[in-house]
C-alpha cells in the first residue's frame, strides 16, 4: 500500500518562495519537525504553470500523489 504524499501546487514570486523557505528553516532551527513532509511545485505566473502542467502532468501527480 502507497503512502499518502501531500503536493502543494501554486504560483509564488521568488521573494514570497524564499521567505517560506527561511521561515521553515527557522522552524527546523528551533526542533520542530514536520508530521508528513509536502512536496512544494511552485510556478512564477499563471502562463508557466499552464504551459508546464498539462493535462497528463497533471493525471500523472494525481496518481503518484494520490491516497
Amino acid at each position: 500500500m502507497k503512502d499518502k504524499r501531500d503536493i502543494k501546487i501554486g504560483i509564488r514570486s521568488d521573494k514570497e518562495f524564499f521567505d517560506e523557505l527561511k521561515e521553515l528553516a527557522g522552524r527546523l532551527d528551533e526542533g520542530w519537525f514536520p508530521d508528513k513532509p509536502v512536496e512544494r511545485l511552485y510556478f512564477d505566473n499563471l502562463p508557466s504553470l499552464l504551459k508546464h502542467l498539462t493535462p497528463h502532468h497533471s493525471c500523472c501527480l494525481a496518481t503518484h500523489f494520490s491516497p
